[in-house]
């Protein structure tokens, strides 16, 4: 397992230490070099630097995701390749043949290899394969989120991107697990980090993990994409008790 860069280093330590509470064994900087079966068990062989360790298994269950399919002689076609896709331009339309256009984990874009972001890529190649290339990319700030136990949620920069961007920021770090939220539904760990850029009134990061991070970092994700100000989100009634409500209090 490698930790996510995608995901606030901080909270991802807890998240590795609730998981130990609850008896996952996580093993980082291994990876696996093969599995073999024998009378219904497995064997999984993985490598961390040049040791080599086996491990028992009654299942193996893959979840590192998915990779393009890429491996279809794209020079043949004259289709020039990156290393993580099809070398597109703004319309997604491949740079060295203009017949051919990509999305998703296919393109070499900004884009994160999410779902939500290979869907805004069809619509775009859609829209230019239909009416010529009237339609650009441009990605909006995309949340993402682990469905671990418990979750955890990320938008916007990490801390280190923030300080280093030359803004004034001030980080909002809490453990929020006694929280009437997270009490009232027996939750055993919750907490937040939000970024906010202080000259503007503005956050330009969040981070999450509870067992509501997923749902949560969306109303982020909304604010840091329309501008929405801070004084502006303490102004908002949602609705309680949820974890929406809770948000006045994370600024």
């Amino acid at each position: 397992m490698q930790q996510n860069q995608n995901f606030d280093i901080d909270l991802v330590d807890i998240l590795l230490e609730k998981s130990k509470e609850i008896g996952i064994q996580v093993h980082l900087q291994h990876s696996v070099e093969s599995i073999e079966k024998e009378q219904g068990k497995f064997h999984v062989y993985a490598r961390k630097k040049e040791d080599i360790t086996r491990f028992e298994a009654d299942i193996v269950i893959h979840g590192a995701g998915r990779v393009p399919a890429l491996d279809m002689n794209l020079e043949k076609g004259n289709i020039e390749r990156k290393k993580h896709g099809v070398h597109v331009n703004e319309y997604l339309q491949s740079v060295s043949n203009p017949n051919v256009y990509a999305a998703g984990d296919a393109a070499a874009t900004d884009g994160l290899p999410l779902t939500p972001v290979a869907s805004a890529d069809s619509h775009v190649v859609a829209s230019n394969l239909l009416k010529g290339n009237s339609k650009k990319i441009e990605y909006p700030v995309i949340p993402s989120a682990v469905f671990t136990v418990p979750k955890m949620a990320s938008v916007g920069m990490s801390e280190e991107e923030a300080k280093n961007s030359g803004r004034n920021i001030k980080v909002k770090q809490k453990n929020i697990s006694d929280w009437f939220t997270y009490k009232r539904t027996n939750e055993d760990f919750a907490a937040f980090k939000v970024l906010i850029d202080e000259d503007h009134d503005q956050i330009v990061g969040a981070h999450l993990i509870s067992n509501e991070a997923d749902e949560l970092i969306n109303h982020f994700a909304t604010a840091i994409r329309f501008g929405i100000s801070t004084k502006e989100l303490k102004q908002m009634i949602f609705a309680y008790p949820t974890a929406a409500s809770d948000i006045a209090h994370m600024l």
